[in-house]
């Protein structure tokens, strides 16, 4: 992913788990301990790092920690098998948990194993009694290419990507889960500046 990408989705990110003083669902408490659960998106660590940069200033010593427990080429079902060891074990107060890009490279008859594991991880957080975000996935990062033109293989993934992204806030509605939306959005964006590379 560019910079531009990640500065994006942390800022819109931001602005759901920061939401100034008053408590909401998705404002942080001072002391808190946020573990982020993905894939490479998050195993990159840049955009946590981004959002803790924003906490910190925001809220100059509140204590809060971003936790990156995201793993290169993970997927949703990856991730619920090492919920315990790599989410629950770090004492979390909080998950974020983004997946999908991974999950559904193989086309739409991954969504229902994709939402599959996205429930039992909620309801993993759940039973842990850890509220848990969900964030829509973000669009695939090849926009502007020739590859997308009508049928190629970059607008078929992005096709499987937003119905995955309409699944996740399906699931979040479902369970009465906070949800963050980055698939519009960022698609919005690749798609409007498809030459600037926002992600690649």
């Amino acid at each position: 992913m560019k910079k531009a990408a990640l500065l994006l989705l942390a800022f819109i990110a931001g602005q759901s788990l920061f939401a100034g003083k008053v408590k909401s669902p998705l404002t942080t408490t001072w002391g808190e301990r946020v573990v982020f659960l993905g894939d490479s998106i998050t195993h990159g660590g840049e955009w946590e790092y981004y959002l803790q940069l924003l906490e910190n200033l925001r809220h100059p010593g509140s204590g809060v920690r971003m936790v990156n427990a995201g793993v290169s080429g993970g997927t949703a079902e990856g991730g619920l098998r090492r919920f315990e060891t790599d989410v629950l074990s770090r004492r979390p107060d909080r998950i974020v948990t983004m997946f999908g890009m991974n999950d559904l490279f193989g086309g739409l008859d991954r969504i229902p194993s994709y939402t599959n594991n996205l429930r039992k991880i909620v309801d993993a957080a759940a039973a842990a009694k850890v509220p848990l975000t969900l964030v829509t996935p973000t669009p695939y990062d090849d926009w502007g290419t020739s590859e997308t033109e009508a049928g190629g293989a970059s607008e078929r993934r992005n096709g499987v990507l937003t119905a995955g992204a309409a699944a996740c806030r399906a699931l979040a509605q479902a369970k009465g889960v906070p949800l963050i939306e980055l698939h519009r959005p960022l698609t919005e964006a690749v798609r409007t500046h498809p030459a600037d590379g926002l992600i690649r």
